[in-house]
């Protein structure tokens, strides 16, 4: 059946078993460091530790509170199922060549053990929270973890924020929230002393100002499609319709019509608006004047443009607004309690030597870089880019596997004959899991699987099609045989579909193929959908998941699909081996 749309009880209960027998080892790691940190021996000599700069610290528990957070969204149910096909590969369309392969093979790895692999980003993300919010002592490391676990992800799971796809748009959360959380990681690493002095505060002025220099400039370019209200409409819509309360979604309906309206003049305000808080910024304008004024559009921008970031089950994080608004709201206190102009200007042109004379020099700088990356970038990078044939592969559901050795195991027949997989070597093996009472994707499958048969024409000698049965409740050979008639499988030569008398050795393969069966209390048993091609030495090659719901854009027939994989492994193609 069908599991892209409600997670299977099955695949949760995997899911969160996987994480509490994580979180076992890893709570006694951190409790062993812990428990030696706190009965280490100090020397009676050694000075206390300086205080920690009051707005670094405000840093460090803002940013460790947003890491767990993320950790926790990652952990959402619909993770388990729906982070690869609603999450990462949307993040492909438009990118260029070498991005969309660079992501791909992200995609391919993560889909091997998707469950598996969603853990571990649960528990880097928390782990990073719990460094940062441990104290100073941890801080660093806490830091350099999110500067090394911020770059993967915002290549591959933010899609570099969209830079090079030609849709870049702060109002879609460009470049990326995790640029902030590293930026705010950087600012972590810089000395005590540099937060006393003026220097983080000119920093994140300066950064500042080249954020929404750089805004306002993409969201005025041309190829971004803002000037017209097909890319509101696709911006604002989807996220209206995310399961969520009336009081989020209403304001959403409300601005859609208004973009919709008057798309021209909405963006027109805000290329003015963004370049209006990022002359201010440049031109040294003070922050108690600035810092109100920002908050309230990134406030605005995160709400009505980027929906919070956490709702609709697939966020996993709050998205580029709440950790400006943070950077932001901190450059108030610092500017206050900085006195920059009372330091010697020789001083400060010893720390930066190239500071520009004037403010403005900051500016021209940041609008002339700014206009310059962005016209680069939008005009070799439309989304009219081609896209990766890796990448179609993926999107048709067709996942390249790492090779392993296909599990074992001995079953008997619809006949009743005992049977092994290895009894295939030699043989290009397509697998999936079938149930005998199923009436509505069962059926589908077996009906690509006699197509499939037929357009593999004379190489179909060499394909073996093997179901093994999915249902813990009927898996009598009178049934897989009443199945086969049905469905004229019993016409195909090379079908096999395998049971057995125990359900716990049934249970053994399916387990074994990541395969989650579950007996609801009321309808057909609901069950994993999936395809295995297995090479003729006996090693997984390809994997599908989309069996009810192939792409229109590949094949008029997922059948097709089916015999291409399988007639590739059988000649040897295709890592065939």
């Amino acid at each position: 059946m069908d599991m892209s749309n409600s997670p299977n009880p099955g695949i949760l209960h995997i899911f969160y078993g996987l994480l509490v027998a994580e979180a076992v080892p890893l709570l006694a790691f951190a409790g062993f460091f812990g428990f030696f940190g706190f009965f280490r021996p100090r020397r009676a000599a050694v000075l206390p530790p300086a205080p920690e700069p009051p707005m670094r610290r405000v840093v460090r528990i803002a940013f460790g509170l947003l890491w767990i957070l993320d950790g926790l969204l990652q952990a959402q149910p619909a993770m388990s199922t729906e982070f690869v096909p609603n999450f990462l590969l949307p993040l492909m369309k438009g990118q260029p060549a070498f991005l969309a392969r660079v992501m791909e093979d992200a995609i391919v790895l993560w889909s091997s053990h998707p469950v598996f692999w969603d853990t571990v980003a649960v528990w880097i993300q928390i782990g990073i929270g719990a460094a940062l919010l441990a104290g100073p002592r941890w801080q660093r490391i806490g830091a350099w973890a999110s500067i090394a676990w911020g770059i993967p992800v915002w290549i591959s799971g933010e899609g570099l924020g969209s830079l090079l796809s030609g849709g870049a748009s702060w109002w879609a959360g460009s470049p990326g929230s995790v640029v902030f959380y590293m930026a705010a990681a950087l600012l972590l690493l810089a000395p005590a002393a540099r937060w006393s002095d003026g220097s983080v505060a000119r920093w994140l002025r300066r950064g500042s100002a080249g954020l929404w220099l750089w805004a306002a400039v993409a969201q005025a370019w041309p190829r971004s499609g803002f000037w017209s209200a097909s890319a509101w409409e696709g911006l604002i819509q989807p996220m209206a319709q995310m399961a969520q309360p009336a009081l989020f979604s209403a304001p959403l309906y409300a601005f859609a019509r208004v973009a919709a309206a008057h798309a021209f003049l909405l963006n027109l305000v805000s290329v003015a608006v963004m370049a209006l808080l990022g002359a201010g910024w440049a031109a040294g304008v003070p922050a108690r004047r600035l810092v109100p004024p920002t908050i309230v559009w990134a406030a605005l921008t995160w709400w009505l443009g980027q929906d919070f970031g956490v709702l609709g089950g697939l966020g996993t994080d709050p998205n580029s607004g709440l950790p400006v608004i943070l950077l932001t709201a901190i450059q108030l206190p610092l500017a206050t309690a900085a006195a920059p102009a009372a330091a010697p200007a020789r001083a400060r042109a010893r720390v930066l030597p190239w500071r520009p004379r004037t403010p403005w020099g900051w500016g021209g700088g940041a609008v002339l870089v700014a206009a310059a990356i962005t016209g680069f970038l939008a005009g070799r990078h439309h989304p009219a880019a081609a896209v990766s044939p890796q990448a179609a592969r993926i999107n048709g559901g067709f996942t390249p596997l790492n090779g392993r050795p296909a599990p074992g195991f001995t079953l008997i027949d619809q006949n009743g004959k005992p049977v092994s997989l290895s009894d295939f070597r030699g043989k290009a093996v397509v697998l999936t899991f079938l149930d005998p009472l199923c009436y509505s994707s069962c059926p589908i499958i077996a009906a690509q699987m006699v197509e499939a048969d037929h357009l593999l024409g004379a190489r179909a000698q060499r394909v073996e099609l093997v179901a093994v049965c999915a249902n813990p409740l009927v898996h009598s050979t009178a049934a897989l045989r009443a199945f086969d008639a049905q469905h004229g499988l019993n016409r195909l030569p090379n079908w096999v579909y395998l049971t057995s008398p125990s359900v716990t050795q049934l249970r053994r393969v399916w387990r074994a193929y990541y395969i989650y069966v579950a007996v609801p209390r009321t309808g057909m048993v609901d069950h994993t959908s999936a395809l295995y091609f297995i090479s003729p030495s006996g090693r997984e090659r390809y994997f599908s998941g989309d069996t009810e719901n192939p792409s229109a854009a590949l094949s008029a027939s997922y059948a097709s699909l089916i015999a291409r994989y399988a007639g590739r492994l059988a000649a040897g193609g295709g890592s065939g081996r």
